[in-house]
């Protein structure tokens, strides 16, 4: 699984599997605006709830995962609804 760091304790590694269950869905949580001077909004989608376009360029960092699409997305009316709220 990898390490991680617990303050004074030292590095602690964790090995095995991870077994999730049939009904397990990873969500992606992200920040958008509607507008240049709006404030932020936060969403969070799963591919279930949402159709998800496949991104250009995907970057891995340790832990976090960025993605850009280099193209225009269509925004629905749900975000101004804020369907997808957390």
């Amino acid at each position: 699984m990898g390490k991680g760091k617990t303050g004074r304790h030292g590095t602690f590694y964790f090995r095995g599997k991870v077994k999730y269950s049939q009904y397990y869905e990873p969500k992606l949580k992200f920040t958008y605006k509607c507008f240049q001077k709006s404030p932020k909004k936060t969403a969070c989608i799963t591919t279930k709830n949402f159709r998800f376009y496949k991104p250009d360029i995907i970057e891995r960092n340790n832990e976090t995962i960025h993605l850009y699409f280099l193209n225009d997305i269509d925004v629905y009316e749900d975000y101004k609804n804020r369907k997808y709220k957390c």
